[in-house]
C-alpha cells in the first residue's frame, strides 16, 4: 500500500484558514495576534484509510469548527490550547491528549503549538469495538475528549508515536497490506482504550453455546486462504458465518488462543516457508521477507521466529 505524503507551510492568514479547513472540518477563524507574520507548517501521511498529521503553527487564533464526521484525536507537543468540543472545554498542555466528539461543534483558542494528530474513519473503530463486544456499529460513541486516565494518556503518547513513525518514514514509499492493516488495527483498539465511549460501559456478552465445529473450520479455512491478505477479526467472523464477538470465544474454548494470534502464526509459518525457498543472491531479504507477512520490524521478526524456530530467520535464509 503505497503511503500518500504532502508538506506545506504559508505565512498567509487566509491561506492556513483555508488548508485547516480542507484537511479537517470547516471553520471561522480569526487571528489575535499579528506582531509577526503568522507560519502555518504542515506534514501529512495517508495509508489506506488511516491519515496522520503534524501541524506547527507559530500564531495565536481563535476558532469555531464545524462538527467531526470521522474520528479525529491528537496530542499536543508544544504551546497551549483551549479545546471545546460538546459541552466539555478543556485546557491542553504538552502531553495531553485530546479527542473530538462526532457530530459536535467546537471552539478552540491556540497558540504557537505542535500538534500531532491521527484521523481513521468511524467505521474502521466500530469494526475493532466488535470485536471485543457486541455493540452496534451506530451505537460507538466517544463521551469524553480527553483519555481515561494518566496511564493511558502516556499509552496514547507511545502509541501516537509509532503510528507517526510508520507512515512518516521517508524511507518508506510503501506499507506491505499487512503492516498497515496492523497499525490502522493498533490505532483503532488504542482510541477505543484511551477515550472514553460506549464500549466501555456496553454488555458484554457471556460465553455463548460451543459453536458448531464446521463454523470454525471454515473460521481457519478463511484464515488460511487469506494468509497474506488484510483481513480482519469481521472478515474471518462474517466468512465463518458468526459474530465477532462469536469468533473470539470459540478460539479461546477450542484453540486456546485468539483469532489473530491464530492468524499471526499462520503468517510466521507461511515467512518461514519463504525464507527457505529465497535466494539471498537475488536480493532475498529478512525484512522485505518478514514485511510481506504483516511482520513490520525485522528485529521484533527475528525474535518470533528465533523463538520458533531455534535460529535466527537470516540463516534460514543463508543455507
Amino acid at each position: 500500500m503505497r503511503v500518500e505524503r504532502m508538506a506545506m507551510s504559508t505565512r498567509d492568514a487566509d491561506e492556513a484558514t483555508h488548508v485547516i479547513e480542507k484537511m479537517y472540518v470547516g471553520h471561522r477563524s480569526r487571528f489575535t495576534a499579528r506582531q509577526s507574520p503568522p507560519e502555518l507548517a504542515l506534514t501529512s501521511a495517508t495509508a489506506g484509510p488511516l491519515r496522520v498529521d503534524r501541524l506547527r503553527n507559530s500564531f495565536r487564533f481563535v476558532s469555531d469548527g464545524d462538527p467531526f464526521h470521522y474520528v479525529c484525536a491528537q496530542q499536543l507537543l508544544r504551546g497551549e490550547m483551549t479545546l471545546r468540543t460538546g459541552r466539555e472545554e478543556v485546557r491542553q498542555r504538552p502531553g495531553d491528549g485530546f479527542l473530538h466528539l462526532l457530530g459536535a461543534d467546537s471552539h478552540a483558542t491556540l497558540a504557537d503549538f505542535d500538534v500531532a494528530v491521527l484521523c481513521l474513519p468511524l467505521a474502521r473503530v466500530a469494526a475493532a469495538a466488535a470485536v471485543h463486544t457486541d455493540i452496534d456499529a451506530c451505537d460507538l460513541r466517544f463521551e469524553s475528549p480527553t483519555p481515561v486516565s494518566p496511564a493511558l494518556r502516556r499509552y496514547w503518547t507511545h502509541v501516537l508515536a509509532y503510528v507517526h513513525r510508520t507512515l512518516m518514514d521517508r524511507d518508506t514509499q510503501v506499507l506491505p497490506p499487512l503492516v498497515a492493516e496492523q497499525v490502522a488495527d493498533t490505532a483503532a483498539t488504542a482510541l477505543l482504550a484511551v477515550f472514553p465511549n460506549t464500549t466501555m460501559t456496553t454488555h458484554h456478552s457471556a460465553p455463548t453455546s460451543p459453536l458448531p465445529p464446521a463454523a470454525l473450520r471454515r473460521a481457519v479455512s478463511f484464515m488460511e486462504d487469506h494468509a497474506g491478505d488484510p483481513i480482519t477479526v469481521s472478515d474471518i467472523a462474517a466468512a465463518a458465518g458468526i459474530t465477532p464477538r462469536a469468533l473470539q470465544q470459540g478460539f479461546a474454548r477450542h484453540h486456546d488462543t485468539t483469532p489473530m494470534a491464530y492468524l499471526r502464526q499462520t503468517r510466521l509459518e507461511r515467512a518461514h516457508r519463504d525464507l527457505q525457498a529465497a535466494d539471498p543472491t537475488t536480493g532475498a531479504t529478512v525484512a522485505a521477507i518478514a514485511g510481506r507477512w504483516g511482520f513490520a520490524k525485522a528485529g521484533n521478526f527475528a525474535t518470533v521466529y528465533r523463538r520458533a524456530y531455534g535460529r535466527p530467520p537470516s540463516r534460514t535464509l543463508r543455507t
